[in-house]
């Protein structure tokens, strides 16, 4: 019988081939089962990422409370890199944006840590954020910004006892952000106040009694917290002397403005017999009016509710001038003080003011009248600009005239030589007709030659109606009306011609105009210069030098530098159509230096533009054209 063969560890090759079979098929059970086990992983669980480095923070109060309205308030903020792999945090933004009722002071790096890369530190004070960055922090390392803060004027009382947290958070682009916070608590005292408003319109008038006024007065509740009521008192208190309601008479409230919150008026009136009548409302915008018999001297609203912080009143009232302004003889200032105050439960605080003027002016009338021509020496028959004006320099006024001649003088546009109308002022020439500011009609009343006295009114602003056909202008009268303002001015420029058959050489043009307005008037007078045709010439004489040796063929240089004299009295009024500059005055007397020295030449001579140059010599009988001068020399171009 034969045997097996035992291994080496005591297995036979039957056995052995036996396991090893049974080890193949496992195997391959195992494969195709991790095979599959493989698969589902790989789909749905993602390989695990390299550790993500992380952020430490810290916000410490370095300060102390408790913190009251103003007082700083001081963080340090602290934020750490940490990274299991070594690597620095990167990009790095820190960012506290402060809550509400804190105001950002400043805020500065204490630390940036060794090795950060570019440490920055935004401080905003308009949002209140401070924002620390830096292109990474290192591993291990630790950045530290001081922020200061304070704790804001206007925290309501409401917020006092009432936590206040800031928080501080810091991120980068591989590390998860984090945050840290910090709490204060607010310690807030109730502040009681108010601010008073008033305002008079207009600040003044001309004494008129029924001359009306809008006077309004208000409050605002500038505490800290809602308050009650809210009292406006007109006048404050002590009372003004004089009483402003002496010269400015109540006539009823104007469109009031209640305070948020409030839902009652009660309003007290004092009265000139010493009354004080009260009435309320519960109607939103609406106010009790006195009784018919109360001389209003002052009166007091009191707004109650829930009056928010910020919450305003306004109280228009109208009133107009009394009877008693007639007695001022002199410019009065009228100073009125309105007062507001707040009521919180027990509490109210102290009475705030405000003021304002009313000016009363005695009635004043003043007028400036003016009058030029230009130019105002002219050619006979040559035309000139007149221009007339006044200023109303009084009051405001109701009527402004110009009266052209003033009545009972001469008038310009008759008599010898006259001058001759042609019409007003236009944008080209000789200028614009100007309205005074206020006036909204115009006319003119015109004086004929004839007789007539037609009048036309203006169809529009700054400007003037021509005269009728026929007409021949020997004066007139501008009327403008409306509210003509102090200060308002009238511009009234017209074109006459001039008399071109004027005999005498020189003739004057005086000439005066009446300006007026209500109860005053003023004159202004100009005179225009008319001169005939005439002609004036200035001419000089030099020898150069003034000393030559008495030697035979010794020169000089003789200058006549000769000019038709610009226009004038003393002057020329027309162009030349010759000159003649002639040396000696009478050839056939010399005189002693023509018989000492004999004309070679002709130097260089200025010839005036558009003229020609003639040179001539005396032969002993006549004057000559001389040779080699080439005349007529023309002017040269420029």
């Amino acid at each position: 019988m034969g045997h097996r063969r035992a291994t080496g560890n005591g297995t036979t090759r039957a056995a052995r081939t036996q396991r090893e079979r049974r080890g193949r098929n496992l195997r391959r059970a195992w494969a195709a089962l991790g095979s599959a086990l493989l698969a589902l992983p790989l789909a749905l669980v993602p390989a695990a990422p390299a550790a993500a480095a992380t952020w430490g923070i810290q916000k410490t109060e370095i300060s102390t409370g408790p913190y009251q309205p103003g007082q700083d308030v001081q963080w340090v903020v602290t934020v750490s890199c940490s990274d299991p792999n070594q690597d620095p945090c990167v990009p790095t933004t820190m960012t506290d944006p402060l809550p509400d009722h804190l105001e950002l002071v400043s805020a500065s790096i204490q630390s940036p840590g060794a090795g950060t890369v570019n440490p920055q530190l935004d401080v905003d004070t308009d949002t209140d954020t401070v924002t620390y960055t830096a292109d990474s922090v290192n591993n291990g390392q630790q950045s530290q910004i001081l922020v200061t803060a304070v704790v804001a004027d206007d925290i309501p009382y409401s917020a006092s006892g009432v936590p206040i947290t800031n928080t501080a958070t810091v991120d980068s682009d591989n590390a998860d952000p984090s945050s840290a916070s910090d709490e204060i608590v607010p310690e807030v005292p109730l502040a009681l106040d108010s601010e008073a408003t008033k305002t008079i319109e207009p600040p003044g008038a001309i004494a008129s009694p029924g001359t009306p006024a809008t006077v309004t007065v208000g409050g605002t509740n500038t505490s800290n917290d809602p308050v009650d009521t809210l009292v406006v008192t007109e006048p404050g208190d002590p009372a003004p002397d004089p009483n402003p309601f002496t010269y400015l008479a109540f006539t009823g409230w104007g469109a009031v403005v209640w305070p948020d919150g409030a839902t009652s008026a009660d309003v007290t009136f004092a009265c000139a017999d010493g009354s004080a009548p009260s009435g309320t409302s519960t109607t939103p915008g609406t106010l009790p009016g006195p009784p018919t018999d109360c001389t209003v001297e002052g009166f007091t609203v009191a707004f109650d509710g829930d009056i928010p912080i910020g919450a305003s009143a306004s109280v228009p009232f109208s009133t107009v001038q009394t009877d008693a302004v007639t007695a001022l003889t002199g410019t009065t200032t009228i100073t009125n003080t309105t007062q507001s105050e707040v009521v919180h439960g027990d509490d109210a605080s102290d009475p705030a003011a405000a003021d304002d003027t009313y000016v009363i002016t005695p009635p004043n009338n003043a007028v400036t009248p003016s009058k030029s021509f230009d130019p105002d020496v002219v050619s006979a028959g040559a035309p000139s600009t007149v221009t007339i004006g006044a200023t109303n320099d009084g009051d405001p006024t109701t009527e402004l005239s110009v009266t052209e001649p003033s009545p009972g003088t001469d008038s310009p546009f008759e008599g010898d030589d006259p001058l001759t109308f042609t019409g007003w002022g236009t944008a080209d020439a000789p200028g614009v007709v100007r309205w005074p500011t206020g006036a909204d009609a115009a006319s003119v009343a015109w004086t004929c030659s004839d007789g007539s006295t037609p009048t036309a009114a203006a169809t529009a602003p700054d400007a003037l109606p021509d005269p009728p056909g026929g007409c021949v202008v020997v004066g007139f009268t501008v009327t403008f009306t409306g509210s003509i303002v102090t200060g308002g001015d009238a511009s009234l420029p017209f074109q006459v011609d001039t008399d071109p058959d004027q005999d005498e050489d020189d003739v004057l043009h005086p000439n005066e105009i009446t300006a007026a307005v209500p109860g005053a008037s003023g004159t202004a007078d100009a005179t225009l210069e008319t001169l005939t045709d005439r002609l004036a010439t200035a001419t000089t004489k030099s020898i150069t030098p003034s000393e030559i040796p008495a030697l035979p063929g010794q020169t000089v240089v003789v200058g006549l530098p000769t000019q038709l004299l610009p226009f004038g009295a003393d002057g020329s009024t027309t162009n030349a159509d010759q000159i003649v500059v002639q040396d000696p005055t009478d050839p056939s007397d010399p005189g002693a230096f023509w018989g000492s020295f004999t004309a070679t030449s002709v130097r260089s001579t200025d010839v005036p533009a558009g003229t020609e140059l003639t040179v001539s010599y005396w032969d002993g009988t006549a004057w000559v054209e001389a040779p080699d001068c080439d005349s007529p020399v023309e002017a040269r171009r420029p």
